[in-house]
């Protein structure tokens, strides 16, 4: 039988079709008690059994290392806590869980596909809960972390950028700007540091960037960072824009140009 796609309130518009953040994390409680029951948390965290403790990797149990992680804050144990939890709490709590996920069998030794499955099937439960709250914009990420959802259009852009093979600060730089870019929790400020991050890549590949753009492409692509009043600031910057619409638009641009700058550079090692 197929599903439909709206049920009547929804398509009439009488009733909303997203959640808020109470729902939020009852779900999150919810989706807890499921990985718990399924044994996802024991490789990390050992389990009680008949008032032993057997221990996990972590060599204490999950209420504890919750207490050093976050320290000072009510959190646990969740079927208590969780309907005062605000937007950061349970985005931290997703987080935390997506990391210490991982597939047990009794009796049978763990690899990385182990935790790779349970953090696929763990992330694939949180998005559907995440994609029907508020606006539907946050999304968990392969990285673990909670990102402003991307246009699927410019998803293989930060998802699938090339690594620089012989340069490992290239690529620092680049994912510690995509985190302040993207983080669900990132701030205009955030967000101009980022992109101050892949200027300075930029600036690192120059040398690439004359064998390989036009110098008046060159020099536009630099004069972008320059002229919108976050990199070297001067009388002449213009402050006069709606910062969210060219931040992001500048971020991609400049993204963009950097894999295309380390595919080509790659290629022709």
């Amino acid at each position: 039988m197929n599903e439909k796609k709206d049920y009547y309130s929804y398509r009439s518009g009488t009733k909303k079709k997203n959640i808020g953040i109470g729902d939020l994390c009852y779900l999150l409680k919810g989706l807890y008690e499921k990985s718990d029951k399924k044994g996802y948390f024991r490789i990390e965290f050992g389990i009680y059994d008949f008032n032993h403790y057997y221990e996990g990797k972590k060599g204490i149990p999950m209420e504890e290392d919750i207490m050093l992680t976050f320290p000072g804050r009510e959190i646990w144990p969740i079927n208590i806590w969780y309907a005062v939890y605000d937007e950061a709490t349970c985005f931290d709590l997703i987080e935390y869980f997506y990391n210490h996920v991982c597939r047990y069998y009794p009796g049978r030794s763990i690899s990385e596909d182990d935790y790779t499955y349970a953090r696929d099937k763990f992330r694939a439960d949180v998005n559907r809960i995440l994609s029907k709250y508020k606006d539907s914009k946050y999304e968990l990420m392969p990285n673990g972390e909670i990102y402003v959802q991307i246009k699927d259009k410019l998803k293989n852009i930060v998802l699938n950028r090339p690594k620089s093979k012989d340069n490992e600060s290239i690529n620092n730089k680049i994912e510690h700007a995509n985190h302040k870019f993207l983080h669900h929790s990132s701030t205009i400020e955030d967000k101009k540091d980022a992109i101050n991050n892949l200027a300075d890549v930029l600036e690192f590949l120059r040398l690439e960037v004359k064998l390989h753009l036009l110098s008046k492409d060159e020099s536009r692509l630099f004069e972008i960072a320059n002229t919108f009043s976050f990199r070297h600031h001067n009388k002449n910057q213009r402050t006069d824009y709606d910062e969210d619409a060219w931040l992001e638009w500048i971020f991609y641009c400049y993204q963009n140009t950097i894999n295309t700058l380390i595919k080509i550079t790659e290629k022709n090692l």
